[in-house]
């Protein structure tokens, strides 16, 4: 577990701690999960959140 942790990225760390309950319950989930993203001081647009969590996903870390 120690060797994926040290592989995540500072915008990875960020969606896995935000979102661990679940994404947004909307019409578009990643763009508002990116919004909330920024009210943290995370520079993330809604698209870009959702091919990282593919990403994320396709590498078995989520």
């Amino acid at each position: 577990m120690q060797e994926v942790d040290a592989d995540l990225t500072a915008l990875d760390r960020a969606i896995i701690n935000a979102f661990q309950g679940g994404f947004p319950v909307a019409e578009r989930p990643f763009d508002a999960a990116a919004a909330a993203l920024r009210e943290r001081g995370v520079d993330v647009t809604g698209p870009e959140l959702c091919e990282r969590v593919r990403e994320l996903d396709d590498e078995g870390i989520l």
